[in-house]
């Protein structure tokens, strides 16, 4: 009986689903180095890349809450935007209130 078995689970034109012995390789994510975050140094012509950079590792993980994202963004500015943006309390609204305001008053995102 075990070798029916066996000759079922491969019998070709068989629906995945009901195929006995095969795995499902679409559902295995792949395990991808970590990104480091970018850090901005002051440099305006930077600017443009460290925060495509930034969104797309800190911004946009939704696990993230917003007093997590504000600590993020503290701990990749440098100068006198760190300076500015350590001015707001650390906490969820105020990370989308810094990036906002910080970033369109001191530098123009094109």
């Amino acid at each position: 009986m075990g070798t029916l078995d066996a000759a079922a689970a491969f019998e070709p034109g068989a629906p995945p689903a009901q195929t006995r012995g095969t795995y499902q390789l679409d559902a295995i994510a792949p395990k991808l180095p970590s990104v480091p975050v970018p850090i901005f140094e002051e440099k305006i012509c930077d600017f443009s890349d460290f925060w495509t950079l930034f969104e797309a590792n800190m911004d946009s993980q939704h696990s993230l809450n917003g007093l997590q994202q504000f600590n993020y963004l503290l701990s990749a500015l440098r100068g006198e935007t760190r300076r500015f943006i350590k001015g707001y309390p650390i906490g969820g609204d105020n990370y989308t209130l810094a990036v906002e305001y910080t970033f369109s008053t001191l530098y123009v995102i094109r």
